[in-house]
C-alpha cells in the first residue's frame, strides 16, 4: 500500500448565500503513523481583507477550535470515542469524512483528498501548505520558482494515480546545449491521451524576465506544434505558482497564455486533477 496523508481544506465562509471562500486552513490524517490533526492558516490580515467584519479574536477562537477538533488527544472525551477509535484504524479516509461531515456554515470542508509521503509527513504537510496555504509565508519566503512548482505537479499527478500510473509520467529531459527544446516537463499517457504539462512560475520581480520566459515556451510550442501534426495547443497544460494576478505584467501573461494553452495555478491544478476532469 502506498504511504499516503488524507487531507481536506477548510473554507472560510463569511455569507453563505454570496458563497465566497477563502482557505482556512487544512485538516489530515496519516494512517502510518494515526495521526489527526489541522494545520490554520497564520495570515490573518488576508482573512480580515476577504471579511472586514472578522476581528482577531474570532478568528483566533475558530482556528483554536479546529485545532481540538482534530486532535487525537482529544478524542477521548468525544461522545463518539468507540466509533472514533474504530475509524482511526483504518487505513483509509474515514475519520476526516467522520469528523468533516457538519462542518457546513461558516467553516466547510471540502472532499477528502491523499498525497504521498515520500520521505517524511513534515515534508508533505510543508508540500501542502505551499498548495493550499501558499499566502502564509512572507513574500520573500514564498517564491516559488519553477524547479518547485515542477516537483510539485510531478507529486499531485503520482499521488492521484497510484503505482501503476507512474510508468506513464515520462520527464522530459532537455540538452541544455540544444537549441531545440521540447516545451514540456512531463508527458503523461492517461487513457491512451498525451498530455504535455509545463511548470513556469509568474514569481518575477521584474516583469521583462516573465515575458522572456514565456516568449521561449510559445516559440518552442509553435515550432513543436509545426513539426507534429499530431499535438495541438489543447493537449497542452501550464501550471504556475498560486496568484491573485494582482500585478498588471501577470495578468497580461495571463491572457497571453490562455490564448494558447489550459492555465492552472498549483492550487487549481491539484483540485481538478483531484476530480480527473483535466484529462477527460
Amino acid at each position: 500500500m502506498e504511504d499516503k496523508v488524507f487531507f481536506s481544506i477548510a473554507k472560510y465562509v463569511p455569507d453563505l448565500l454570496r458563497d465566497e471562500k477563502i482557505n482556512f486552513g487544512f485538516a489530515y490524517y496519516y494512517p502510518s503513523e494515526r495521526k489527526l490533526g489541522y494545520l490554520p492558516s497564520k495570515n490573518v490580515n488576508r482573512i480580515q481583507s476577504f471579511d472586514d467584519e472578522l476581528d482577531k479574536e474570532t478568528i483566533s477562537m475558530l482556528q483554536a477550535d479546529l485545532e481540538y477538533e482534530f486532535s487525537i488527544d482529544t478524542l477521548d472525551n468525544d461522545e463518539d470515542d468507540e466509533i472514533l477509535q474504530n475509524l482511526l484504524m483504518k487505513n483509509d479516509n474515514s475519520i476526516l469524512l467522520y469528523k468533516t461531515k457538519n462542518f457546513v456554515n461558516q467553516i466547510q470542508f471540502t472532499d477528502i483528498h491523499s498525497i504521498i509521503v515520500d520521505e517524511s509527513l513534515e515534508k508533505t504537510l510543508n508540500d501542502l501548505s505551499d498548495i493550499y496555504l501558499y499566502y502564509d509565508r512572507s513574500i520573500k519566503e514564498r517564491r516559488m520558482d519553477k524547479e518547485r512548482i515542477k516537483s510539485l505537479t510531478k507529486k499531485i499527478i503520482k499521488s492521484n494515480f497510484g503505482k501503476d500510473f507512474y510508468s506513464n509520467i515520462n520527464a522530459n529531459i532537455n540538452n541544455k546545449l540544444s537549441f531545440n527544446k521540447e516545451p514540456y516537463d512531463f508527458k503523461v499517457n492517461i487513457k491512451n491521451e498525451i498530455k504535455y504539462i509545463k511548470a513556469l512560475s509568474f514569481d518575477y520581480k521584474k516583469y521583462y524576465k516573465l515575458y522572456d520566459e514565456l516568449k521561449i515556451f510559445l516559440f518552442d510550442l509553435q515550432r513543436t506544434i509545426n513539426n507534429n501534426h499530431e499535438i495541438s495547443n489543447k493537449n497542452f497544460i501550464v501550471v504556475i505558482n498560486n496568484t491573485d494576478f494582482e500585478q498588471e505584467f501577470e495578468q497580461i501573461a495571463k491572457d497571453i497564455l490562455e490564448k494558447e494553452v489550459t492555465l492552472y495555478t498549483i492550487e487549481e491544478f491539484n483540485n481538478v486533477i483531484q476530480k480527473e476532469t483535466v484529462f477527460s
